[in-house]
């Protein structure tokens, strides 16, 4: 295949971020008081938080207007990030590695741009990246193929040359539904077997990206 772009999930792909959101989750429940539990990371993974809010909300966890509590959330998540956040092993590598081949660059996450924009001021990688498609500017977030979508027309790149890299089972999904190769790097044990390689770490995605570009595989 012919590879034109490269294209980052941000959370727990890019950054060390799930426990940040996890604080944030429990941190969020306690103020405005309704219970969190330790199933709720595992169910929301690669999910925008305004549905997480939402289902919540349907299943009566709490009363309070879903929008308002993500207002709420992203100001308790972004202190965080600004304390906490820091880059996931391989990062820069796997950055340069896509700069060095020429490649477009963009990030797809299913966060909103609030704290996307931040994520990528923290990480100082903002220089990489030409595009960047987040979960608030499209109508369904991951699995749906929306967000990758969006990131390949940013880049004017078609999504079959495109590949994406991921860490969470809807976002493989995502990618796969968007018509693009998808390399998994799961942060814990979850279904990515629909991912066209899974890898221990950013460093191993780059040895899988320079089989393809050499079109080995």
């Amino acid at each position: 295949m012919r590879i034109a772009a490269a294209i980052f999930d941000v959370d727990g792909l890019m950054a060390d971020s799930e426990p940040l959101h996890r604080a944030a989750w429990h941190e969020l429940g306690r103020q405005c008081g309704f219970p969190t539990y330790p199933t709720d990371a595992a169910e929301s993974l690669g999910q925008r938080v305004i549905e997480n809010l939402r289902l919540r909300h349907a299943q009566g966890r709490f009363h309070q207007d879903p929008v308002v509590l993500l207002d709420r959330y992203h100001e308790i998540l972004i202190k965080l990030i600004r304390e906490r956040l820091q880059p996931k092993p391989g990062l820069r590598e796997a950055l340069a590695f896509v700069h060095s081949r020429g490649w477009g660059c963009a990030a797809a996450s299913s966060g909103d741009r609030v704290y996307i924009d931040v994520v990528l001021d923290v990480l100082g990688v903002r220089s990489f990246f030409q595009a960047v498609a987040t979960g608030d500017e499209v109508a369904e977030g991951k699995p749906d193929p929306a967000l990758y979508l969006l990131a390949a027309a940013r880049l004017g790149v078609a999504p079959a040359e495109c590949v994406a890299l991921e860490d969470s089972p809807r976002g493989v999904q995502s990618a796969k539904a968007a018509g693009m190769r998808c390399i998994a790097v799961p942060e814990e044990a979850a279904d990515v077997s629909a991912a066209d390689a899974v890898c221990e770490s950013l460093f191993t995605a780059v040895d899988v990206l320079q089989r393809w570009s050499a079109g080995q595989d």
